[in-house]
């Protein structure tokens, strides 16, 4: 699993770095780029040994073979502090090979020493995302040639539908109508390929993007999973909706609204305003309720209460953790929304309680004094001293010396039972800590 997820990680980079390419001159010196020159001038080899990846050695026109490994093309990338800069900055040292030379350098992997397999493997993964750039078609048949038995004998813990899926990210980058037409006349590939590339292609040019998914003749369902996962304007999903209606999928629908309210939150809420009654699309209204708490947060109450039968004291969110999604700007707002609800109509544990007990703790970090002022106009004793507590323990890690005034200022100062609760607040601030740490 750890292999598996250390190759993932790469594929991630990689697609960050695939369009980083032509940056990569300006970064190394001359020395560098002759030799780029010089692992030009390889002679070709034999394209069946670089697709069974036999560990044969290049052949270098006037000059050493161990002057050129891939060590000597990665070269100070590989020192780098950072996981992912050392990952881009390596790919992006391959980025003016040509194919001869990648082709080369591929066969090579399998001969490198004081290499761990896991290495082997990224590098492997970075060279055949060079060749994907150059040649699509050829990078494809070298992974269709990395059998299982293959990888295993070789000691590279790869997954063939990881590197296949970053090959057809990069082509579908660069030419996914190319991609969609070998994908369409391949049948070794699954349809989620298919949302690959109108992910890529909706974000790169979406009124192309379609036009082709309207023409296909089947799997138009994953078409439009991706042209949904891969757009983000308000006009896009808009225009989006007729034919995600005509697939009847409510799970598709959802997935639109989702995108839409994440880059959109208010036109998204203004449209199913507009377009359903109150007692329809009760789902997807629900679920885009915590994407539009993200915006405004008063907002996404009047509408949410406005365009559904729900009940004010039970709705169906109150289970969600949409509570987390108010963001630190709208803390005042949110507390000064709380001193207006009637907490005697809501059952132990409400919704309206998570909202206080979320954000008035939150509070805490950026305005104590907002929080106090809160506090002290809570009727309910045992919620005001729940808070109070909180107050304390807040101040206690900040500054004791505010923390014992606190009490103070709370007259509390010599309430028996309260001052048991503080000692052992501070017995807990500070306890050394010892395994896990709360």
């Amino acid at each position: 699993m750890k292999k598996r997820i250390y190759i993932s990680f790469v594929i991630a980079i990689l697609v960050i770095g695939a369009g980083l390419g032509h940056v990569a001159a300006s970064l190394y010196s001359t020395e560098k780029t002759t030799s780029y020159h010089d692992l030009a001038s390889y002679n070709s080899q034999s394209r069946t040994s670089v697709l069974n990846g036999s560990p044969q050695t290049p052949v270098i026109k006037s000059t050493s073979t161990k002057a050129f490994n891939l060590q000597k093309v990665f070269g100070s990338n590989l020192a780098a502090k950072s996981e992912s800069q050392k990952l881009i900055l390596m790919y992006q040292s391959l980025s003016e090979l040509p194919q001869q030379a990648v082709s080369s350098l591929i066969e090579e992997v399998d001969s490198l020493e004081n290499v761990t397999p896991e290495d082997k493997a990224l590098w492997l993964v970075m060279l055949i995302s060079r060749m994907a750039e150059i040649s699509p078609e050829l990078s494809i048949e070298l992974v269709n040639n990395l059998t299982s038995e293959n990888l295993k004998a070789r000691g590279l813990p790869l997954d063939k539908n990881f590197v296949m899926k970053t090959i057809f990210t990069i082509w579908a980058k660069h030419s996914p109508q190319q991609a969609l037409q070998h994908l369409l006349t391949d049948t070794q590939y699954d349809a989620d390929y298919l949302t690959l590339i109108f992910r890529h292609w909706a974000a790169k040019s979406f009124e192309q993007a379609l036009r082709a998914a309207k023409a296909l003749q089947e799997h138009t369902l994953e078409s439009y999973y991706g042209m949904v996962e891969g757009s983000y304007q308000a006009s896009h999903f808009q225009q989006l909706i007729p034919f995600i209606q005509a697939q009847q999928s409510d799970e598709l629908s959802k997935k639109l609204f989702r995108q839409w309210t994440f880059f959109d939150a208010l036109s998204a809420a203004q449209w199913l305003a507009d377009n359903t009654k109150v007692d329809e699309a009760q789902e997807l209204k629900e679920a885009m309720f915590s994407g539009l708490v993200r915006e405004d947060f008063n907002y996404a109450i009047e509408w949410y209460f406005a365009n559904t039968n729900d009940s004010f004291t039970r709705p169906a969110f109150a289970g969600s953790n949409f509570y987390m999604f108010i963001r630190p700007q709208q803390f005042a707002q949110v507390i000064d929304w709380l001193l207006l609800q009637d907490f005697s109509v809501f059952g132990h544990n409400s919704w309206v309680h998570k909202i206080e007990y979320d954000v008035a703790r939150n509070t805490l970090k950026y305005d104590i004094d907002l929080v106090k002022r809160y506090a002290a106009q809570i009727q309910d004793n045992r919620r005001r001293n729940e808070l109070n507590l909180s107050i304390y323990s807040a101040l206690a890690k900040q500054d004791p010396t505010s923390a014992k005034a606190f009490i103070v200022e709370l007259g509390l100062a010599n309430n028996a039972e309260f001052l048991k609760i503080i000692e052992a607040i501070d017995f807990r601030l500070n306890t050394p800590c010892m395994g896990f740490c709360y």
